[in-house]
């Protein structure tokens, strides 16, 4: 990407650098959880030039991190990811770090050597030679936009999108219960901006088949052209199911509309190993808007997402709300992308309790939420002591933050910090990498 397309929004930047927080402190979301009720433990992370390393965490855990600010000390270059040269990935000198012992992993999550997203090289189920690993969406271009088929209303039976087309999201989309929606490999969906504002929407039993391959992603993405993309051209794509939360069983998804009829939106239920399909080599750009204040639509969210479903190789960029987020479930998810996500790239709420592994998040540093922005923001409900509570496992994530990529003042100040977590949340961080956050890591 060239350097002027984050460039040119950093004028704006400069006139809010006088007031530059230096500690940014915000409640919890609501409810009556008291301040420090946030419980994550952090583990065997590795800290690089992080203006506070830690915020409220335990002396066991800090006991256990390594905290440095010396980029050039762990990484074999010092110039990755920055505005200039976005694709260039955060690779490690060497796998083993001086002072870090890393923390073994449940059944299920991959065992390697190394901290954070990537080693000395990157693991080769990252693929980052394909064409899905493109996290710039602003140097791809598109075709088909004015002959894309239209899809709108109701899917009430199976449907197949095949790649000889393209697509336009027209308002809310639903897949209802019994119908499946499978995505072709290669096929590319776009998403109608305003006043249609294009989301797909999985009902509860309903299934979207999205598997795409390396050389043949899925791509949902803006329906412009050229520069006049951006972030919130379209909604976004909502996944419910009936696995467990702390909000209820029948419990309407943020984004969606609350005159949605039927079940549209609604997720919850008592079935953890709920299977609502694949998501897979699967690339969403441009996407995430704001319905009414507080009730916005992400790049892909999540409600009550069962275990059985199978989430992985997903990019989301150029957010204009959260990458991804989930609402209770159990699914987990494997080899992420997040690039100039406007809110947090990863938001885990109400009673989540997967294991997410390998993460790549990548900041734009001029563009943060004025609600305060993170990497990851672990909150359990808005009711102090709600169960199931969140309880996430994080593992092998490599957050990029601001101070990193502009250096201290020069970066959007609504720029909060790489992991935070709070309202008896009581997730695990281990094997990570933050890096250049005005806080690493923070209890709330």
């Amino acid at each position: 990407m060239k350097s002027n397309q984050f460039l040119g929004i950093a004028g704006m930047v400069l006139a809010m650098i006088a007031c530059h927080k230096v500690e940014i402190i915000r409640p919890p979301e609501g409810g009556t959880s008291t301040p420090f009720s946030g419980k994550g433990t952090f583990k065997s992370n590795l800290l690089v030039q992080n203006r506070i390393p830690t915020s409220n965490t335990s002396p066991g855990d800090d006991e256990s991190l390594v905290v440095s600010g010396d980029v050039g000390q762990y990484f074999s270059s010092t110039d990755f990811g920055k505005p200039s040269n976005p694709t260039k990935l955060p690779f490690l000198k060497s796998n083993t770090i001086a002072g870090l012992s890393l923390q073994p992993l449940p059944a299920g999550m991959k065992v390697v050597d190394y901290p954070g997203a990537f080693g000395v090289t990157a693991d080769p189920e990252w693929n980052i030679t394909s064409n899905w690993f493109k996290i710039n969406p602003y140097e791809i271009t598109y075709t088909g936009q004015a002959t894309a088929e239209i899809l709108q209303g109701n899917i009430n039976s199976n449907r197949t999108l095949t790649a000889d087309k393209t697509y336009l999201l027209r308002g809310q989309v639903f897949v209802n219960s019994g119908a499946t929606l499978t995505i072709e490999p290669g096929t590319i969906i776009f998403g109608d901006s305003k006043p249609n504002d294009g989301i797909l929407c999985i009902n509860r039993g309903g299934k979207l088949i999205a598997k795409g391959t390396p050389e043949k992603p899925i791509v949902f993405t803006s329906p412009k052209l050229g520069t006049q993309r951006q972030r919130g051209d379209w909604g976004g794509i909502v996944v419910c199911g009936k696995a467990p939360n702390n909000k209820g069983t029948d419990v309407l998804v943020e984004g969606i509309e609350a005159g949605a009829t039927g079940d549209g939106g609604k997720y919850g239920g008592n079935v953890p190993n709920d299977n609502s399909g694949e998501i897979s080599y699967v690339r969403v750009e441009y996407a995430g808007i704001a319905v009414t204040p507080g009730n916005e639509v992400n790049g892909i969210t999540f409600g009550s997402i069962g275990s059985a479903t199978q989430l992985n190789h997903i990019i989301v960029s150029v957010g204009g709300d959260d990458g991804l987020e989930w609402f209770g479930g159990s699914v987990n998810a494997r080899f992420i992308g997040l690039y100039d996500i406007l809110d947090d790239d990863l938001d885990m709420d109400a009673g989540y309790t997967g294991n997410i592994q390998f993460v790549y998040s990548l900041r734009n540093p001029y563009a943060a939420d004025v609600s305060l922005t993170g990497s990851m923001e672990i909150t359990s409900s808005k009711t102090a002591g709600s169960t199931p509570g969140t309880a996430p496992i994080i593992a092998n994530v490599t957050s990029v933050g601001p101070i990193y990529l502009v250096g201290e003042g020069a970066f959007n100040p609504n720029h909060e910090g790489g992991c935070r977590v709070s309202a008896d949340a009581r997730s695990q961080f281990i094997n990570n990498v933050v890096i250049g956050w005005p806080r690493a890591l923070m209890n709330f």
